[in-house]
């Protein structure tokens, strides 16, 4: 099916690229989950790429994805009505061919209170930046996904369907400039504008970022064929982690996605001379590392590593750098800082079920995903974003353990997740297992 689909969306990109006349174009994906301002799925929301007739709808986990999208800067933008009231959502996502553009989350809220911010963003001389970033990152509250703009050739740009009444922080950052900030609190309906002023950058060395950590999971090979189970697994690594939820995801995948995953947390560097952020790899716990990606986000804390080269049971080595507003200048040198402490992890392999048995109810699982110590999460539906367990038994060290929570219904369908650990960084996840109780 996988091939399939492939030899799809290449014949489709083809067909565009022929139609088009010119240069050559590339093609990538974009996917994510629209929500509400409380953090639950919105079923059934139109997704399109602003100014295109080229769009999809949410299914029933929130889920969206977008094939064929060109590869470079597009708005993302969703709309849904209830009850004849219109909810609206945008933001930007960065496309790169072949690729999937993962965890553009959107959020949509009630038009009527929605507001923008409207920010001409010009170097100190008073000239427009055209190309400059502008963040706008809530500070509190269950929205997990910043917001994103590009300024166009007169230095303006506009972050629409911002939460009124919500504290947000903006950033204006741009290559070869130092960045600028403000905090705002919107009202419903407010056209918030701002200047912001880049000064030139200075080409001062930045402190290595620190408190880096890491965290591998390991889920089901079966994801890559089931969305519904992609939306369930997706959901508990964020239950599981709430860092995880949180955390503003910029990061790239490969095109199909993984099933093994590294997320990389560290203490954020603050400089209006940050551009963003260098991440290193390596295989093994002592080889030197060696660059996998450039995170270009000043407010990013997080990075998830999805390479589709990462395997389990492999030891894996990381570090991270932080990137002044010179970076990839010819002539400048000192513009990257030191790496940070290194971290090391292991990956684990696959967590295979085996049938539930009952009286007493049992859940059973095999041995050889490398995991020491297991624990069972129960669910009264499907699970998904916003759907939370119902029970969680106690860590067990071997391959079984036998249900003690409250009296489950007979005839009704349960389904459960098994996660399995070695230390606190290292997890393995089960496919989603079912059951109907006798």
């Amino acid at each position: 099916m996988k091939n399939i689909l492939a030899i799809l969306v290449i014949a489709l990109s083809l067909l565009i690229i022929g139609c088009g006349g010119g240069g050559t174009t590339y093609y990538g994906q974009v996917s994510g989950v629209v929500t509400d301002a409380d953090g639950n799925v919105v079923r059934g929301a139109k997704v399109w790429v602003d100014g295109t007739s080229h769009q999809t709808v949410s299914n029933s986990d929130g889920l969206y994805v977008l094939e064929v999208v060109p590869e470079e800067d597009v708005l993302i933008r969703a709309s849904i009505t209830r009850n004849s009231i219109d909810f609206v959502g945008s933001n930007v996502a960065r496309v790169y061919a072949d690729e999937r553009a993962k965890s553009t989350n959107i959020v949509v809220v009630r038009e009527s209170l929605t507001a923008t911010v409207k920010a001409h963003v010009t170097d100190n001389q008073g000239y427009p930046l055209e190309g400059a970033r502008v963040f706008a990152l809530i500070k509190t509250g269950g929205v997990y996904s910043s917001s994103m703009a590009l300024t166009d050739r007169n230095g303006d740009a506009r972050i629409r369907h911002l939460m009124s009444g919500e504290d947000y922080t903006l950033v204006a950052s741009g290559r070869g400039y130092q960045s600028d900030t403000d905090n705002v609190n919107l009202y419903a309906g407010e056209l918030y504008d701002i200047v912001f002023t880049l000064g030139n950058a200075t080409n001062v060395t930045l402190p290595a970022p620190t408190g880096l950590e890491a965290t591998t999971w390991t889920s089901p090979n079966e994801i890559s064929r089931s969305p519904q189970t992609q939306q369930a697994i997706e959901a508990f690594k964020n239950m599981v982690d709430p860092r995880r939820a949180k955390s503003q995801v910029r990061t790239r995948d490969s095109y199909y996605g993984n099933w093994v995953e590294v997320d990389l947390y560290w203490d954020a560097v603050s400089s209006n001379k940050l551009l963003g952020y260098g991440i290193y790899r390596a295989l093994g716990g002592s080889a030197a590392t060696s660059s996998i990606d450039y995170l270009r986000d000043p407010m990013a804390e997080y990075y998830s590593d999805l390479d589709s080269q990462l395997v389990d049971l492999q030891t894996y080595s990381y570090q991270v750098t932080a990137l002044n507003t010179l970076y990839g200048y010819d002539g400048y040198s000192g513009t990257e800082s030191e790496k940070s402490d290194r971290v090391t992890v292991e990956t684990l392999s696959d967590l295979d079920l085996l049938s539930v048995s009952q009286s007493p109810l049992t859940f059973n699982w095999y041995e050889g995903s490398g995991a020491t110590s297991f624990k069972v999460y129960l669910f009264s539906q499907y699970p998904s974003f916003g759907i939370d367990w119902v029970w969680s038994s106690a860590d067990v060290t071997g391959t079984s353990t036998v249900y003690d929570g409250p009296a489950l219904t007979s005839g009704k369908r349960y389904y459960y997740i098994v996660l399995g650990s070695k230390g606190s960084n290292s997890r393995t996840i089960s496919t989603v297992g079912e059951f109907v109780k006798n």
